[in-house]
This record gives C-alpha cells, sequence and structure tokens, in this order.
C-alpha cells in the first residue's frame, strides 16, 4: 500500500485536489440540505440520548490528558476562537445565557458567592458613581476594542493575580473583550490584541 512518502509531487497534487474537491462537494451538499440534515441529527439524538451520551462520556474520559494538553498548548488560540464566535452570536448567546439563568437560579448564585468572596478577599472597592464616571473619561468605550457597547468593570491585575478592587485597577470593557481578557494583566492583553492584529493584516 502507497503511503504518502511514496507518491511523486505529481501525484501528491492529484491526491490533495481530490481532498479539496470532495471537502467542497461535502460542504455545498451541508449548505444544501442543512436543516433536513440538523432535523435528521437532533432526531437521531433524541431516540438514542442515553447511548450517545455514555458514547461521548467515554470518549471524553479516553482523551482527557489529550485534550488538557492541547488546551494548555493552545490557549491563546482557543480563546481567540471564542472570541470570535461571541462577536458573531452576541444576540443568540445572550438570549441562551438569560434563558439558562432563569432556570439555573442556583448556579446564578453560586458564581455570584464565588466571586463576591474573591472580592472580598481583595482590597478596595468602588462606587457605581465611580465607574460611571470611568466609563465617561473613556468615551463610554471599551478600552480594548473602542466599541460603543455595554461596559463591564474589568480589573487591569485580575484578582485572582492580587489586584485589587479599587478604581485605580478597574478599567470600562464589553463583555466580549472582558471574558476574552480571562485573567490576563492589561499589558498582556494588549499584547495579545496587537499579536492578533498583525496577523490579520
Amino acid at each position: 500500500m502507497k503511503t504518502i512518502l511514496n507518491y511523486t509531487e505529481e501525484e501528491k497534487q492529484r491526491a490533495i485536489q481530490s481532498i479539496l474537491k470532495k471537502r467542497e462537494y461535502d460542504h455545498q451538499h451541508y449548505q444544501a440540505n442543512k436543516e433536513k440534515l440538523c432535523e435528521r441529527s437532533c432526531q437521531y439524538y433524541q431516540a438514542n440520548k442515553e447511548k450517545t451520551l455514555e458514547q461521548q462520556h467515554h470518549y471524553y474520559e479516553a482523551h482527557k490528558e489529550e485534550r488538557r494538553r492541547y488546551n494548555e498548548a493552545n490557549k491563546e488560540k482557543i480563546l481567540e476562537r471564542q472570541h470570535e464566535y461571541n462577536e458573531a452570536h452576541k444576540e443568540e448567546i445572550a438570549e441562551s445565557n438569560s434563558r439558562y439563568i432563569k432556570e439555573h437560579p442556583k448556579v446564578r448564585r453560586q458564581a455570584g458567592r464565588k466571586r463576591r468572596a474573591l472580592i472580598a478577599k481583595s482590597n478596595g472597592n468602588f462606587t457605581e458613581e465611580e465607574f460611571r464616571l470611568l466609563c465617561e473619561a473613556f468615551d463610554n468605550k471599551c478600552i480594548y476594542c473602542r466599541k460603543e457597547l455595554p461596559l463591564v468593570p474589568d480589573h487591569a491585575i485580575p484578582i485572582s493575580r492580587g489586584g485589587s478592587n479599587s478604581i485605580d485597577n478597574i478599567v470600562p470593557a464589553c463583555v466580549s473583550c472582558n471574558q476574552w481578557k480571562h485573567n490576563k494583566t492589561y499589558d498582556e492583553f494588549i499584547e495579545v490584541l496587537e499579536t492578533t492584529r498583525q496577523r490579520s493584516r
């Protein structure tokens, strides 16, 4: 049996073109039959829910260490992809989050308690009025993407990394950038943004 190492350059190119052609065909077929395929997939899942969940569980358990290593090695890339997805699906995500919070009030309360505990251990505090004035100082735009979006307080040095909760450690950020920044410092996230902009040029 031939391996890729045994092929001539011409044969390799033909093989690659064949793969790309098949990929394009599959994509066109999916787009033309998207609703039907999604409905079929949903029906199969509902009819085989327990079996599917069990298979997924076994797969994740068998590849747990492999996934952990991949996630660690590609952390920035994963966060960047997540940010791009969030930007493209803002309304859907907001609606889904709102629905989830209403259906799972205990989860929201637990997350709130965890965040309050972190803040309580840090020094300082700030008022809503101070944050409003801070937003005005930055023209009511996200400090990172400079878009006029709903703003939330972002800790320049994350509380989880020893940052304070006082106004001098707060910057206004949109929800998307705040989530993308995760537990990076302000300077670290600026470097990520700069690298991303350079790659997109």
